[in-house]
């Protein structure tokens, strides 16, 4: 038959590791909002990243294409442009749209560079927090 003062102190180490335990994570059957938090704010920044990323690229292709072209050249990126029709057009137009897509994959590039390099930034500002010991 266990002993009474024996399960008073195992429980009483039980109740220590769950109070150790929660200074870092949730207590054992509880549900915690932090996971579906961190979940949700990458979906949003990868979302504005796609975005802002993607309107780069777009206006450093229009502006490259309408620089080469004129006036014809921001009407063609104004439409819809599939690789038929791409294919079907003139050698200088191809080349201008080329060159338009280095240049907006270049901007790309470049942004990505400086997201990068304001994250690095802002890591060196978030202070360090030690976790208790045991």
């Amino acid at each position: 038959m266990p002993d009474a003062a024996g399960d008073a102190h195992h429980d009483e180490q039980r109740r220590a590791r769950r109070h150790e335990r929660g200074q870092r994570h949730p207590a054992p059957g509880t549900r915690h909002p932090a996971p579906g938090t961190q979940t949700l704010l990458r979906t949003i920044g990868g979302s504005l990243g796609v975005a802002v990323l993607g309107s780069v690229y777009t206006s450093r292709l229009m502006a490259g294409v309408t620089d080469r072209l004129g006036a014809d050249g921001g009407r063609l990126t104004r439409g819809e442009l599939t690789p038929g029709v791409l294919r079907d057009l003139p050698e200088p137009v191809r080349q201008a749209f080329r060159t338009g897509v280095g240049d907006g994959l270049h901007g790309v590039a470049l942004g990505t560079a400086v997201l990068c390099a304001v994250a690095f930034a802002v890591a060196w500002l978030v202070r360090e927090v030690p976790l208790r010991g045991r």
